[in-house]
C-alpha cells in the first residue's frame, strides 16, 4: 500500500494548508486521510491506490482559491455581553455565548457541532444531543483539532431538517460551506476569534513536562477563571486528583503558544481575519472592556459578539432573554483583539524553533524563544531578570 503527502501541482496549496480536512471529507474512495506532519500539523495524505483521479480534492481545495475575498468594512451588529446562567459562565472561557446559543438549538431539536478533548492530547470534532453532551464543547482549546467525517455529518443532520450549530475556526467553516454548496436554511455557524494554531509538538512537549512528578496528567483547562476572566490561568488536572493553576506568562504552554513562534505557516498568511466574516456570529473575548463598562461583573467573562449575517442578527435577537446583551461600537474591539485584524510574519527561525521542540526538552526551547527581548538593534534583555520586571510594572504605570 503506498502513502504519500498530496502533492498538488497548483502553488501554494502545501504551504497554505489549513488542515481543515475537507479533502478527505469530500474523497469519493476514502483514500485521503488527515495525519500529523513532521512539523506537527494536520495534513492530507493520500493512499495512491485507492486515488481514482476525480479531482475533487483540488477543485475544492480552500487553499487554492483562486478568487479574493472583498473586504467589506464591518459586521450588520456589534454586541457585548455574558450569559444569566451562572454554570455555563463558568465552564465558559469569556461571556458563555456559545453555551447559549447551543442550548437554544438543542431545544428545538436540533444538534450541535464543536471541538472536544479526545484524550489529553488530540482534539476533535463532536457532535452534542443534549447538555451534557454539549459540555465537552465548552472552553478552549488550543490545539489543531481533527475534522475528518464531520462535514459529511454535518450535511446528514441538515438533509434530514434538523437545526445545526456548527462552531470553529473561520477557516474550518468556510470549509464546511464550500462542502456543503449551497446555503441551508437550518444551519448556523459560529466562528471563534482565532490566534492560529500551533505545532501539536508543543502539547507533546508539555504533556512530557507536566508528567515529571507522581502523578500523570489527565486534563487541562487553558482558560480557567478561577482567578478572574481578566488573569485566566492554566489548569492542569492530574490522576491523583491533585490540580494546579499557572498564570499564562508562566506556564510553558501559553508562553510558546502566544510567542506566535510555531504556528501552522497558513495562520501567518490567514485569509479570515478581516470581514465578512465565515460564521453568521463570530465570537471573542471583549478584551479593554474596563475602559469602557467598568461597572460589568467584568471577572466573570465578557464576550464580544459579531452578528455577520441576517441569520446572525436573528440568533442575537432570540438571545435577549438568556443573555445580557449590548450594543458596543466595533471601534472599542478593534484596539485590544488582534484575531480580528492581525497579520503576523513567518518568523525566520521559526524551522529551527520546531525543531528544537523535536530534538530537546520544553525547559530550553522556551529559554531559546520566549526568554530573550530585543530592546534594540544590538541588544537583548532576559525576561527572567529583575530589570526587564521592573521596566514592564513602569511601562503598565505610565500607561495609567
Amino acid at each position: 500500500m503506498s502513502e504519500t503527502p498530496i502533492k498538488c501541482n497548483v502553488s501554494p496549496a502545501p504551504e497554505l494548508c489549513t488542515g481543515c480536512g475537507l479533502c478527505a471529507d469530500l474523497c469519493p474512495t476514502q483514500a485521503i486521510k488527515i495525519t500529523w506532519s513532521n512539523e506537527g500539523f494536520l495534513i492530507p495524505t493520500i493512499n495512491r491506490e485507492q486515488c481514482i483521479n476525480c479531482g475533487k480534492c483540488l477543485n475544492k481545495c480552500i487553499a487554492l482559491e483562486q478568487t479574493t475575498k472583498k473586504q467589506d468594512g464591518k459586521p450588520m451588529r456589534v454586541c457585548a455581553g455574558w450569559s444569566k446562567d451562572s454554570d455555563s459562565l463558568k465552564a465558559s472561557s469569556s461571556g458563555g455565548i456559545f453555551a447559549a446559543l447551543a442550548k437554544m438549538i438543542l431545544k428545538q431539536g436540533g444538534c450541535v457541532f464543536g471541538v472536544a478533548w479526545k484524550d489529553t492530547l488530540n482534539a476533535h470534532f463532536i457532535k452534542a444531543e443534549n447538555e451534557q453532551e454539549l459540555l465537552p464543547l465548552l472552553g478552549s482549546k488550543y490545539v489543531q483539532a481533527h475534522t475528518q467525517g464531520i462535514y459529511k455529518s454535518v450535511k446528514r443532520e441538515l438533509e434530514s431538517g434538523r437545526a445545526v450549530l456548527f462552531s470553529g475556526t473561520p477557516c474550518q467553516v468556510h470549509a464546511l460551506r464550500t462542502f456543503l454548496t449551497k446555503e441551508y436554511a437550518n444551519l448556523f455557524t459560529v466562528d471563534i476569534v482565532c490566534h492560529g494554531v500551533p505545532s501539536h509538538l508543543l502539547i507533546e512537549k508539555y504533556y512530557e513536562y507536566c508528567n515529571k512528578g507522581e502523578s500523570t496528567l489527565v486534563n487541562i483547562h487553558f482558560r480557567s477563571k478561577t482567578r478572574g476572566w481578566q488573569s485566566f490561568h492554566v489548569q492542569r488536572t492530574y490522576e491523583n486528583g491533585k490540580k494546579s493553576l499557572h498564570p499564562i506568562y508562566e506556564d510553558p504552554y501559553m508562553r510558546m503558544f502566544l510567542s506566535d513562534r510555531i504556528l501552522n505557516k497558513s495562520c501567518y498568511k490567514c485569509q479570515y481575519l478581516s470581514h465578512p466574516r465565515e460564521g453568521d456570529i463570530t465570537l471573542g473575548d471583549f478584551w479593554g472592556v474596563e475602559k469602557y463598562h467598568s461597572d460589568w461583573p467584568i471577572e466573570n467573562g465578557i464576550s464580544a459578539i459579531l452578528a455577520n449575517s441576517p441569520k446572525g442578527i436573528s440568533l442575537l435577537d432570540m438571545l435577549s432573554m438568556s443573555m445580557n446583551l449590548y450594543d458596543e461600537p466595533y471601534e472599542h474591539l478593534i484596539p485590544h483583539q488582534g484575531g480580528f485584524q492581525r497579520h503576523l510574519e513567518l518568523p525566520k527561525d521559526r524551522s529551527n524553533i520546531l525543531k528544537r521542540l523535536q530534538q530537546e526538552a520544553l525547559e530550553k526551547t522556551i529559554v531559546y524563544t520566549c526568554d530573550w527581548v530585543k530592546i534594540g538593534p544590538f541588544m537583548k534583555i532576559n525576561r527572567q531578570w529583575r530589570i526587564y520586571k521592573w521596566l514592564r510594572q513602569l511601562k503598565r504605570w505610565l500607561k495609567k
